[in-house]
């Protein structure tokens, strides 16, 4: 029996649901309105509790010892995940993920605090200009059983995905799907696209990139899922753009009375590519590459707003970058540099507009 979390029998406590993963932000008034009574709360003795594990968090204007209305507690919040070890990445049964906000007890888990301002002369080679960028696409629009797959399904349930992306490739056709990717830099990228078969006969598929061949036909048989690989080099002529890009899956078997029908579905598919730091969307996640190591410089480009934050994952909040308007597009642009200790450090630089409020805010009684 799992036993209760401590922070759950406190005097002050709000649930707090989410249902899709980005940054998020809660202010005294989105509280209030719903609700939670503060009762002059000291933002320093705020704490975000997930299943057992404080959160951290970054508590504007806590300094004060007051959460007044221009204050605002930002956290990364993540949807639903899968059950362990599952090898899809949509939980089946829900999005929403539950978070516990605490105050009154004792000091919260913060963020630390760090200057990043660009001070260093570097050479270019310290400036890189892309990065490498994974875009997982994965919905959960069709449903299947998939009964001929184990005769322990029941017992197996969450050990394999039951839910796909409409519609099904059947046997002499082909399907498109629209992905939206920023800024690409090269044409130097690789398709890993994971598809399901659903009858019992030789799936054959074939995958197109913005109407190129990509990568060998694949054949296997059954009510089994294959991954389907392919890649791109800087040198390729097949095409990567801004914005919308054509994915398609052709399935080259064709119906006649020998083979039957045939059917199969995309579960998921990542693409990585090589991404300038440049968005329209607000916020651009990325992790340094191997080679990168010491003071790097970053210039990150395309913001509305000049209200912009920068984290480093799990570590700190930097501060003291420096913002550069760009007049002719009236875009803003940050230009900072970080002591790069291991390759794989995160850094999520968004604005304020990127900001999301939270699906549910429920005031909460204590167990006593």
């Amino acid at each position: 029996m799992n036993q209760i979390p401590d922070y759950q029998y406190s005097e002050n406590i709000a649930k707090i649901v989410v249902d899709s993963t980005g940054w998020y932000q809660l202010s005294k008034s989105h509280l209030e309105n719903h609700g939670v009574i503060l009762n002059n709360a000291d933002p320093k003795s705020f704490q975000l509790w997930n299943e057992e594990n404080e959160i951290l968090l970054f508590v504007e204007g806590e300094q004060d010892g007051e959460f007044n209305d221009e204050d605002e507690i930002i956290f990364r919040g993540e949807k639903n995940p899968p059950p362990s070890n599952a090898p899809y990445k949509n939980n089946f049964y829900t999005d929403e993920n539950v978070y516990w906000l605490t105050w009154g007890s004792q000091e919260g888990l913060r963020y630390g605090q760090e200057n990043a301002f660009p001070s260093e002369e570097l050479p270019d080679w310290k400036k890189p200009i892309y990065f490498t960028q994974t875009v997982h696409i994965e919905k959960d629009e069709y449903f299947a059983k998939l009964g001929l797959l184990s005769d322990k399904v029941h017992q197996q349930w969450d050990n394999f995905d039951h839910f796909f992306m409409n519609p099904p490739v059947n046997n002499g056709t082909s399907v498109d799907y629209v992905i939206q990717l920023e800024y690409p830099a090269t044409n130097k990228f690789q398709i890993t696209a994971e598809v399901q078969g659903m009858t019992s006969n030789t799936h054959l598929i074939t995958m197109q990139w913005n109407e190129n061949l990509i990568g060998e036909t694949h054949a296997w048989e059954g009510q089994s899922i294959e991954h389907l690989n392919g890649e791109s080099n800087e040198n390729s002529s097949i095409p990567i753009y801004n914005g919308e890009n054509l994915f398609t899956l052709i399935n080259q078997e064709e119906p006649n009375e020998d083979n039957g029908y045939d059917q199969v579905y995309l579960n998921w598919v990542d693409i990585s590519y090589e991404r300038f730091f440049k968005t329209d969307s607000e916020y651009v996640e990325f992790k340094t590459e191997p080679d990168q190591s010491g003071i790097m410089e970053f210039l990150v480009r395309g913001f509305n707003s000049n209200n912009i934050y920068l984290f480093k994952k799990g570590i700190a909040r930097l501060q003291d970058f420096l913002i550069i308007e760009d007049d002719i597009s009236q875009t803003f642009s940050i230009r900072f540099q970080d002591n790069i200790i291991s390759s794989g450090t995160e850094f999520h630089v968004f604005s304020v507009m990127a900001l999301d409020t939270v699906k549910k805010i429920i005031p909460m009684e204590p167990i006593y």
